[in-house]
């Protein structure tokens, strides 16, 4: 009888093997305390357990129940052995020799059971070995069949915009107001999946590594300056202050200019989209060690909430603001800054207070003077 067989124990429990009254357990749990063989004298009137010392000096049919130990001295079962065809006590040397063989077949249990617990987890580090490798192969399929429909909604959508200019060349001053705001709106929206498309081609480069930088000497100033350009009408769009900080000395850096000025643009826009009206935006740039350039955008937006802050630079993260009971959606602008950054072995992150705004930090490897 095993003790990891529920049904063998029930069965001794239901009294197919003689039981100690009034125990749930019976033998099983006298053996197991007392670790030793016990002895058991059916009798007219009662069944009653005795110690194998005290079996030795009663006449009369006995059972044996022997302790199944492991090496830990925990018992893992036992053996049960009936009454002797000569309906005699069971003799020292036999309980002896019985104690052995199970303690022989306790030792074999032991060396089945570890095997078996070897192959099972054998079994489970091949299932789950199987099932990565299989979401390996949809992860990279989804990945090739987003890249490709990505890839072939671009011709489409950029021959529509230079449809929609030519129409609107053609047309010249026989248009009205209205329909020039149309024609604006069009391919203003038009350019905007047109960057989002090759946001998502450049992410998936850089997430399979295959992203090519363009490297070469540039300084922090030209960067800032190039990204405030860009937003500046947006800037202005949404009257807000766009305060520019940063040291007449800083070292110069090794970078994909574009990139890197795209990285800058990206900030800024994200901390004017989440900025209200008349409030500040401040760009900082300095150095930050040895060779490390540390730029900085603080805005006085609404904040991240706390369970936020390490998902921004996920794709397709929506940040829902508790207290205004707004989503932000953060898009691919900051999934792109994360993964240029660190392509340029530096890193990014934020630091973010509710109802207190927003830094975005970004350090970038700076060329060592002299």
């Amino acid at each position: 009888m095993m003790k990891r067989d529920g049904s063998a124990l029930e069965s001794w429990k239901r009294g197919e093997v003689a039981l100690l009254p009034g125990e749930e357990d019976g033998l099983l749990t006298l053996a197991e305390e007392s670790g030793q063989p016990v002895g058991v004298r059916s009798t007219t009137e009662a069944t009653r357990a005795i110690t194998c010392v005290d079996a030795l000096g009663v006449s009369g049919a006995v059972q044996l129940l022997l302790p199944l130990l492991d090496k830990e001295k925990e018992c893992a079962g036992a053996v049960g052995i009936g009454r002797k065809l000569s309906d005699q006590r069971f003799l020292l040397e036999e309980i002896e020799f019985a104690g052995s063989v199970t303690e022989m077949a306790a030792v074999a249990l032991q060396r089945l059971w570890l095997q078996e617990q070897v192959i099972a987890e054998q079994l489970e580090k091949q299932r789950l070995e199987k099932e990565k490798r299989e979401l390996e192969l949809l992860q990279k399929m989804r990945q090739d069949l987003g890249s490709m429909i990505v890839h072939d909604l671009r011709t489409p959508l950029a021959s529509l915009l230079l449809s929609i200019q030519a129409m609107q060349r053609s047309l010249k001053d026989r248009i009205t107001d209205k329909e020039r705001k149309y024609f604006a709106y069009s391919l203003e929206s038009g350019q905007k999946l047109i960057d989002m498309i090759n946001d998502l081609l450049e992410l998936h480069k850089m997430e399979e590594g295959q992203l090519k930088l363009m490297r070469q000497k540039v300084e922090m100033k030209e960067i800032v300056e190039d990204a405030m350009r860009q937003i500046e009408m947006l800037a202005k769009e949404k009257e807000l202050t766009v305060e520019k900080v940063a040291p007449k000395e800083c070292p110069p850096l090794y970078v994909d200019k574009e990139k890197i000025t795209r990285v800058v643009v990206n900030l800024l826009s994200n901390a004017i989209k989440f900025s209200d009206k008349n409030s500040q935006i401040t760009l900082q740039a300095g150095t930050s060690g040895p060779a490390k350039i540390l730029l900085s955008v603080k805005d006085q937006g609404p904040g991240i909430p706390p369970e936020y802050v390490n998902r921004v630079f996920d794709k397709f993260v929506q940040v829902e603001s508790r207290q205004e009971g707004k989503r932000f959606s953060t898009g691919l602008g900051l999934t792109y800054c994360k993964l240029a950054v660190e392509n340029h072995g530096g890193k990014i992150w934020v630091e973010s207070e509710l109802g207190k705004g927003s830094t975005f930090f970004v350090e970038l490897p700076a060329i060592p003077v002299g």
